[in-house]
């Protein structure tokens, strides 16, 4: 372990690229100021810092940033940013059939693929933002969708579901917060203002990263007939009922479908509530926060910020699943 005096502004720098050096993503200039954890400074200062640094704890090639010993990521993500920019005609396709699907109001692309370091087997993970009390009419409606558009555009997976009600994340740590900058809209500009509105949180750990990345992918679109049709059949206590129904039967569906990975109803119940769906048992939260945790001990032994960017105990618990999954796709991931 290298015990090596920094300023704020130096372990802010590193803390960054730790974090993204899990998921085997060196950063540029431009990317190590938008994303620096917890500190404000002008993107001179970062450079400088950066500098500083260059030959103790980070390297520095062709314009990337990364922690030393990790030169070999620029190819890595060098080949998965051609991958995904191939993929990105397809994601702007699916993002108009989900934009026509009733009561959807907000359309992004989130995970891997927003920031173009997913690989061949990976999903195009979709967020989307419905009219409260309808999110589970949107979840089966997509899910269906998903079916029809798989020979067509590949793997489109919408995963994460929250409604116009409830838009603020359960979580408040450094991953949640990334994902949050991270995503980028396709359509309903207004309801991801109010998202990004309703978590405002996020400026604490990452000030730099408050307004919207790619905004301009959005798309204006109308909604169709039929939608609105659909809409106004649905729109008052039929439709509530219907999302009632509907929520309970994939309670019980998903259970029996997911048993053979490990996890329990109690994962699902606890991931698929009636105002918001995210990934079960917590997906790669807990994984990437012990990687991160391990990394920035290597590096830089205890450090005062990490009660901030992770302020929940350390000793949670990860799913095997999603460990391994992590250790699979980012060699990053492997402490």
């Amino acid at each position: 372990m290298n015990q090596v005096p920094l300023t704020p502004l130096q372990r802010s720098v590193v803390l960054t690229l730790t974090y993204s050096d899990i998921f085997d993503h060196p950063l540029t200039l431009e990317e190590v100021h938008r994303f620096l954890v917890l500190v404000t400074a002008t993107k001179s200062e970062v450079a400088e810092a950066l500098t500083s640094l260059e030959g103790r704890l980070i390297w520095q090639s062709d314009g990337y940033f990364g922690l030393l010993g990790r030169e070999a990521n620029i190819a890595t993500r060098e080949r998965r940013a051609r991958y995904c920019r191939g993929r990105w005609d397809s994601a702007q396709e699916f993002a108009t059939w989900l934009a026509r699907v009733p009561f959807v109001r907000m359309v992004a692309v989130c995970g891997s693929q927003a920031v173009e370091n997913g690989d061949t087997d990976g999903d195009v993970d979709f967020f989307l933002i419905a009219r409260g009390g309808r999110l589970w009419i949107v979840q089966v409606l997509t899910m269906l969708l998903r079916r029809v558009a798989h020979r067509r555009l590949g793997h489109m997976c919408p995963n994460h579901f929250m409604t116009t009600t409830s838009l603020d994340a359960t979580r408040r740590d450094l991953y949640t917060a990334r994902e949050i900058a991270q995503v980028v809209p396709l359509w309903g500009e207004a309801e991801y203002d109010n998202f990004v509105e309703a978590n405002s949180w996020v400026a604490a750990l990452l000030p730099h990263a408050t307004g919207a990345a790619h905004r301009e992918r959005l798309r204006p679109r109308s909604a169709s007939r039929w939608a609105r049709g659909f809409e106004w059949l649905l729109g008052g206590i039929i439709g509530h009922a219907l999302d009632q129904v509907l929520h309970r039967l994939l309670l019980l569906y998903y259970p029996i479908r997911l048993r053979r990975r490990g996890l329990r109803t109690s994962d699902v119940e606890a991931a698929y509530r009636r105002d918001r769906q995210t990934v079960i048992a917590g997906g790669y939260s807990i994984p990437v926060e012990h990687a991160f945790r391990a990394r920035v001990q290597e590096r830089l032994g205890e450090v005062e910020e990490m009660k901030l960017l992770f302020p929940a105990s350390p000793e949670a618990k990860a799913h095997p699943v999603y460990s391994q999954l992590l250790a699979e796709h980012y060699g990053g991931g492997v402490v």
